[in-house]
């Protein structure tokens, strides 16, 4: 377990797959990760309409997050949440909307 001071600046690495452990084609579909300690104060990345965020880069198919400086608000374990949207004309707006639960990060905590 890493810990890591608030507010300092980091990087984090994730792959996002699907149920079966596919790599889910992070640039054709929308996205967003949270990660939190509290979910008042969530560190955010996206990839909406084909543009990702600024605060993030894709290499390798892994998103590499480049948190900097965050305020955390609470400190101790870090959680992460996940949000992705797939084309779906069975829906009335045309796309399944699907969110993960959360999760704790076990390889660092905010100190």
């Amino acid at each position: 377990m890493e810990n890591i001071c608030n507010k300092s600046d980091f990087i984090i690495t994730v792959s996002l797959v699907d149920k079966d452990g596919i790599v889910i084609p992070y640039s054709e579909i929308d996205w967003e990760i949270w990660y939190y300690t509290n979910i008042n104060f969530p560190y955010k990345v996206t990839h909406k309409n084909g543009v990702l965020s600024s605060n993030a880069e894709i290499v390798d198919n892994n998103v590499v997050i480049y948190v900097n400086g965050h305020d955390w608000g609470v400190k101790g374990s870090v959680y992460r949440r996940a949000f992705c949207s797939f084309p779906d004309a069975h829906f009335i707006d045309g796309k399944a909307d699907i969110c993960s639960e959360p999760q704790a990060v076990t390889t660092f905590k905010i100190i």
